[in-house]
This record gives C-alpha cells, structure tokens and sequence, in this order.
C-alpha cells in the first residue's frame, strides 16, 4: 500500500510508533506497534523514513518500468508505503488503526 498525502510519511510513522515495540508501549502506548508487537523486528510495519527510502521500497511492489503496466498517478512527494501480510489478517486480528 503506498500512502499518499500531506506529511504521509511523519502521520504514519507516529501512528506506528517506535520501531522496538517494548520501547512502544512505554513511549506510545497508543501506537500500532505497541498494541499489536512483539519485539524489534516483528514490530506490525514498516514506514519509510524518508523521501528517498520510500521511493526505493516502493520500486519494489510498484515498478516504473514505462509501458509494462500502469503508470504511476502519485501527485504527493510525501509518501511511504505499507505492506499488509495475509497471515496478519488470518490471524484474528479483530482492529486495524
């Protein structure tokens, strides 16, 4: 998923939280990764922490390539990007912020 909008990349990083989730529930204990993560790495999400990075990550589930699929409508240069794994969905998960 690419978010697109003003200060997209600063709305989704504060609503992740920080990126240990342990530190999250003390910090942010409001914040995706504190309710719903378990350590450093299997922290709920990823959002890019700058212009550039989010533009590398979305190369790969979104490739530019010109003519071998749909052209990229983005407008903002403020965007991140998000990917949702099924098994988060599967397993039971009852609320998505």
């Amino acid at each position: 998923m690419e978010l697109m909008g003003d200060e997209a990349m600063s709305i989704w990083r504060r609503l992740l939280g920080p990126g240990d989730s342990a530190v999250a529930r003390k910090e942010a204990p409001e914040s995706v990764r504190a309710k719903l993560g378990t350590d450093g790495v299997k922290n709920v999400g990823h959002g890019s922490d700058s212009i550039a990075a989010a533009a590398r990550e979305l190369e790969f589930f979104f490739p530019s390539t010109i003519g071998h699929g749909p052209s990229n409508t983005a407008i903002f240069t403020d965007c991140t990007c998000c990917i949702i794994k099924p098994h988060a969905i599967s397993a039971g998960e009852e609320h998505f912020y």
